[in-house]
Protein backbone atom coordinates (compact mmCIF):
# COMPACT_ATOMS: atom_id res chain seq x y z
CA UNK A 1 0.00 0.00 0.00
CA UNK A 2 1.20 3.47 -0.78
CA UNK A 3 1.04 4.88 2.28
CA UNK A 4 2.56 8.49 1.07
CA UNK A 5 -0.92 9.20 -1.18
CA UNK A 6 -3.04 8.16 1.78
CA UNK A 7 -4.61 11.51 3.10
CA UNK A 8 -7.83 12.65 5.34
CA UNK A 9 -7.99 15.77 6.93
CA UNK A 10 -11.36 16.34 8.90
CA UNK A 11 -13.19 19.29 8.45
CA UNK A 12 -12.01 20.29 5.01
CA UNK A 13 -12.80 19.11 1.40
CA UNK A 14 -12.29 15.59 2.76
CA UNK A 15 -14.71 16.20 5.75
CA UNK A 16 -17.95 18.58 5.47
CA UNK A 17 -21.22 19.09 6.47
CA UNK A 18 -23.84 18.57 3.48
CA UNK A 19 -26.76 19.44 6.25
CA UNK A 20 -27.49 19.94 9.30
CA UNK A 21 -27.46 16.70 9.79
CA UNK A 22 -25.54 14.86 7.33
CA UNK A 23 -21.49 14.40 6.65
CA UNK A 24 -19.70 13.72 3.51
CA UNK A 25 -16.28 12.08 4.18
CA UNK A 26 -13.50 11.45 1.35
CA UNK A 27 -10.39 9.21 1.88
CA UNK A 28 -7.70 9.57 -0.57
CA UNK A 29 -5.28 6.86 -1.60
CA UNK A 30 -2.87 5.84 -4.55
CA UNK A 31 -4.43 5.22 -8.17
CA UNK A 32 -5.33 1.85 -8.92
CA UNK A 33 -4.61 0.53 -5.39
CA UNK A 34 -5.99 -2.58 -5.51
CA UNK A 35 -7.89 -2.45 -1.94
CA UNK A 36 -10.19 -5.20 -1.25
CA UNK A 37 -12.37 -3.19 0.79
CA UNK A 38 -12.74 0.37 2.47
CA UNK A 39 -14.59 0.34 5.63
CA UNK A 40 -15.80 3.90 8.13
CA UNK A 41 -15.26 2.85 11.93
CA UNK A 42 -17.55 5.35 13.34
CA UNK A 43 -19.85 6.29 16.29
CA UNK A 44 -20.02 9.48 18.68
CA UNK A 45 -17.11 10.67 20.08
CA UNK A 46 -18.28 9.59 23.40
CA UNK A 47 -19.47 5.53 22.29
CA UNK A 48 -16.87 5.42 20.02
CA UNK A 49 -14.36 3.44 22.10
CA UNK A 50 -17.20 1.30 23.30
CA UNK A 51 -18.95 0.27 20.12
CA UNK A 52 -18.93 1.11 16.29
CA UNK A 53 -21.14 0.72 13.61
CA UNK A 54 -19.10 0.17 10.02
CA UNK A 55 -19.63 1.66 6.71
CA UNK A 56 -18.60 0.78 3.57
CA UNK A 57 -16.80 3.61 1.22
CA UNK A 58 -17.23 3.35 -2.43
CA UNK A 59 -14.33 4.43 -5.01
CA UNK A 60 -16.05 6.98 -6.42
CA UNK A 61 -13.89 8.97 -8.46
CA UNK A 62 -9.85 9.31 -9.84
CA UNK A 63 -7.23 12.13 -10.96
CA UNK A 64 -4.30 11.10 -12.49
CA UNK A 65 -2.48 10.17 -9.24
CA UNK A 66 -5.24 9.44 -6.55
CA UNK A 67 -8.68 7.65 -6.35
CA UNK A 68 -11.37 9.20 -4.00
CA UNK A 69 -13.43 6.80 -1.40
CA UNK A 70 -16.60 8.23 -0.64
CA UNK A 71 -19.71 7.82 1.90
CA UNK A 72 -22.30 10.29 3.07
CA UNK A 73 -24.34 9.86 6.36
CA UNK A 74 -27.14 11.10 8.02
CA UNK A 75 -26.81 11.49 12.04
CA UNK A 76 -28.82 11.02 15.22
CA UNK A 77 -25.71 12.80 16.69
CA UNK A 78 -23.31 15.19 14.94
CA UNK A 79 -20.41 14.22 17.50
CA UNK A 80 -19.26 12.26 15.05
CA UNK A 81 -15.64 10.27 15.68
CA UNK A 82 -14.38 7.53 12.72
CA UNK A 83 -11.06 5.90 11.54
CA UNK A 84 -10.94 3.58 8.15
CA UNK A 85 -10.19 0.37 8.16
CA UNK A 86 -8.70 -1.04 5.22
CA UNK A 87 -8.21 -4.43 3.63
CA UNK A 88 -5.44 -5.07 1.16
CA UNK A 89 -5.19 -8.63 0.11
CA UNK A 90 -6.81 -9.94 2.89
CA UNK A 91 -4.72 -8.19 5.36
CA UNK A 92 -6.42 -5.14 7.49
CA UNK A 93 -4.54 -1.94 7.86
CA UNK A 94 -6.07 1.09 10.24
CA UNK A 95 -6.04 4.74 9.37
CA UNK A 96 -6.30 7.44 12.17
CA UNK A 97 -4.57 10.59 13.09
CA UNK A 98 -1.91 8.37 14.32
CA UNK A 99 -1.58 7.37 10.46
CA UNK A 100 -1.51 3.62 8.85
CA UNK A 101 -1.01 1.02 11.63
CA UNK A 102 -2.18 -2.94 11.50
CA UNK A 103 -3.72 -2.93 14.84
CA UNK A 104 -6.01 -0.31 16.57
CA UNK A 105 -6.30 0.48 20.29
CA UNK A 106 -9.96 1.29 20.66
CA UNK A 107 -9.86 1.42 24.24
CA UNK A 108 -7.55 4.72 23.80
CA UNK A 109 -9.19 5.67 20.49
CA UNK A 110 -10.00 9.32 21.81
CA UNK A 111 -6.47 10.36 21.20
CA UNK A 112 -6.31 8.96 17.34
CA UNK A 113 -9.94 9.04 16.10
CA UNK A 114 -10.65 11.82 13.61
CA UNK A 115 -13.67 14.00 14.46
CA UNK A 116 -16.52 15.81 13.49
CA UNK A 117 -17.52 17.62 16.60
CA UNK A 118 -20.35 19.72 15.69
CA UNK A 119 -22.55 20.33 13.01
CA UNK A 120 -23.06 24.25 13.04
CA UNK A 121 -26.13 25.17 10.49
CA UNK A 122 -24.12 28.23 9.44
CA UNK A 123 -21.22 26.55 7.74
CA UNK A 124 -23.46 24.55 5.45
CA UNK A 125 -23.16 25.45 1.88
CA UNK A 126 -26.77 26.03 0.20
CA UNK A 127 -26.15 25.50 -3.16
CA UNK A 128 -29.20 27.35 -5.50
CA UNK A 129 -31.01 25.58 -7.81
CA UNK A 130 -29.47 27.14 -11.07
CA UNK A 131 -26.32 26.20 -10.03
CA UNK A 132 -26.65 22.70 -10.98
CA UNK A 133 -26.57 22.71 -14.64
CA UNK A 134 -24.45 26.18 -14.80
CA UNK A 135 -21.36 26.95 -16.86
CA UNK A 136 -18.99 29.10 -15.16
CA UNK A 137 -15.82 30.86 -16.27
CA UNK A 138 -12.71 32.27 -14.29
CA UNK A 139 -10.74 34.84 -16.39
Amino acid sequence: MNIHALYHKPESEYAYATSENSLRIVLRTARGERLDAVRLLYDTKYDFIYRRAAANMEKKCSDKLFDYYISDFTLADVRFAYIFELTERGKVWYFSEAGLTETYDFDHAYYTFFQFPYINRDDVVKVVDWAYGAVFYQI
